[in-house]
């Protein structure tokens, strides 16, 4: 009882801190505090994604060293060299092949006649006001607010330019240094915690390298699934890439990903009127059967992705339940944005260990 006093206590302290913090910058916008805050946050974007790429190329670089007989430097260097040129390759196909397909995706969608037959559909189920809602909604639309002032656009070009010159530096830093970080855990904290603190953070780092490996595969896995589904309803090669890649990085996002991703294919085909099974014209079928056989073949894909894949890959360390990972999605997408959606199962998975092992410690000293 005296130790959960105290966990409290330091909980409370920690919220009304933050309560000041926030009541602060909003009677004094612009203040050190704010200022910090922003600061913080140019930092914390590229630690992040570094982070998350040392968990995927660590296994790259020990095979390099190991496998190869490659001095820890010069595999480290080459390892940063891959993934530059990666990116650099995504961002080339993103930039001349994703968007010159989405452009004729958006040019399909907004074909007049099937905005007609959607008209028309609204009209025949007494639904023309949501329908005329809905366009003068999407008409009025000012889209240069989501871009913002020219200072925000300026402040996102200087934060997008800092991420990228200071993640390899980072990714460089963690890399040379997986080793020691634990070590310096350990040595940097009292003794009475490090009983406590080390398993808890030997079996986070152990589930979190789990998660985004098991994450990074399924991920392809997801995507040569899909490109075997999108080729049996015969869609065109161009689409064929662009939404099974879409499909797998939306992945990302728990539940809220694939569903997306799912949406657009299924426009699509709506907007075509027909699929032709194997591209065999003998074998065309109405949109409506199109996108049953596609939900149906999606809900079997997720249900052997989520059931056999994640499990089999992760194991049962990541096996947290799926009401709370709504929770967490809520919780740090709230604080995080978009990062906090992404991650959210790898730092609910971090509270879990946490809560285990609290609850293993309070339980042994019950039992004593």
């Amino acid at each position: 009882m005296k130790q959960f006093k105290n966990i409290m206590t330091i909980i409370i302290l920690s919220l009304l801190a933050l309560f000041l913090f926030h009541s602060l910058n909003a009677l004094y916008p612009g203040n050190i505090i704010e200022k910090t805050f922003s600061g913080l946050s140019l930092v914390v974007t590229p630690v992040l994604i570094a982070l998350i790429l040392v968990y995927l190329l660590n296994p790259l670089t020990d095979k390099f060293i190991t496998k190869f007989k490659i001095k820890k430097s010069v595999a480290i260097l080459l390892t940063i060299t891959l993934i530059i040129l990666f990116t650099a390759a995504i961002v080339l196909f993103s930039v001349f092949f994703l968007i010159d397909q989405s452009k004729s995706f958006i040019e399909t969608i907004s074909r007049p006649e099937f905005l007609n037959e959607v008209e028309f559909w609204f009209v025949d189920n007494n639904l023309g006001e949501v329908y005329a809602y809905i366009y003068d909604l999407v008409s009025n639309f000012d889209y240069s607010s989501l871009l913002g002032s020219a200072s925000n656009l300026i402040g996102v070009i200087i934060q997008t330019v800092t991420v990228i010159v200071l993640v390899p530096i980072f990714l460089w830093h963690f890399l040379n240094s997986k080793e020691t970080m634990l070590n310096s855990i350990d040595e940097n904290i009292p003794k009475s915690w490090q009983k406590h603190v080390m398993p808890i953070a030997i079996k986070s780092n152990y589930l979190v390298a789990s998660y985004f490996k098991s994450k990074i595969i399924s991920m392809i896995v997801l995507f040569f699934m899909f490109v075997v589904v999108y080729l049996v309803l015969g869609l065109p090669i161009g689409y064929v890439i662009l939404f099974s890649v879409l499909i797998a990085v939306l992945d990302l996002i728990p539940y809220l990903g694939p569903t997306t991703g799912l949406l657009i294919p299924i426009i699509y085909i709506f907007s075509v009127g027909h699929v032709n099974l194997f591209y065999i014209n003998n074998l065309e079928l109405s949109a409506l059967w199109g996108n049953i056989i596609l939900i149906v073949l999606n809900t079997v894909i997720q249900f052997i992705q989520g059931n056999i894949v994640i499990p089999k890959l992760a194991g049962d360390e990541m096996g947290i339940h799926s009401a709370l990972i709504l929770v967490f999605m809520l919780f740090f997408g709230s604080i995080l944005g978009v990062w906090g959606i992404i991650l959210s199962i790898p730092l609910g998975g971090i509270i879990m260990v946490i809560w285990k092992h609290i609850r293993t410690e309070l339980l042994d000293k019950v039992k004593e």
